[in-house]
């Protein structure tokens, strides 16, 4: 079959401008960017900046701070990820508001980041803790697990399509406006389905 270039230039052409949709993520550590910079569709732009730690409130001051830097600015869509820790209802209420308010979206994780990987091998709707889930039940499904694990993203892939159902499952769509209402005690929960959603092919 002979070469058609004018083929080839249309479909360059539309690549060239198609248009990019940007995202700007804050996260607590260093496990969500591994995590979420495995992400690479031709048609968005993601920046993963970890705060470092801290309450949930210190986080959302330090990423409202970052985004009036040249740096942090101009990105279509902003997100806040953060885990239940330490923080008090009302620390984690107050937080939501307020980053909705400033048109930031949120991930919330209860009891943390981990229950998100280890929905990619199982489902788990009992209280668990950050201790258990990286030391016992994760390190089950990847040898040699640990927060700085090089190649998670990688490894989470091809299991991404059972996360997002037993996330579903975990955390049915009609169950989330209530689920606002209890982040606290809704051990074990996560909606970080609704931001790998629209990151994910």
């Amino acid at each position: 079959m002979r070469n058609k270039p004018w083929l080839q230039s249309t479909a360059k052409s539309h690549i060239r401008h198609q248009r990019i949709d940007s995202y700007c993520i804050f996260t607590e550590g260093e496990t969500e960017q591994l995590y979420l910079t495995s992400f690479r569709l031709p048609n968005l732009q993601i920046k993963c900046v970890g705060l470092g730690g801290g309450t949930a409130d210190h986080l959302l001051n330090e990423c409202l701070s970052q985004m009036k830097t040249a740096k942090y600015s101009g990105f279509d869509h902003y997100w806040l990820v953060f885990d239940k820790d330490d923080n008090s209802p009302d620390i984690i209420y107050k937080v939501i508001r307020t980053a909705e308010k400033r048109k930031i979206h949120w991930c919330f994780s209860n009891p943390c980041f981990e229950i998100w990987i280890l929905l990619h091998f199982c489902f788990r709707n009992t209280p668990t803790s950050p201790e258990e889930l990286k030391r016992r039940l994760i390190p089950q499904f990847i040898k040699g697990y640990s927060e700085t694990y090089p190649k998670l993203g990688d490894t989470l892939a091809e299991h991404q399509h059972q996360a997002m159902n037993n996330a579903m499952r975990l955390l049915p769509e009609t169950s989330r406006v209530a689920w606002r209402m209890q982040l606290s005690n809704a051990n074990p929960s996560t909606n970080l389905d609704e931001l790998i959603r629209l990151l994910a092919p």
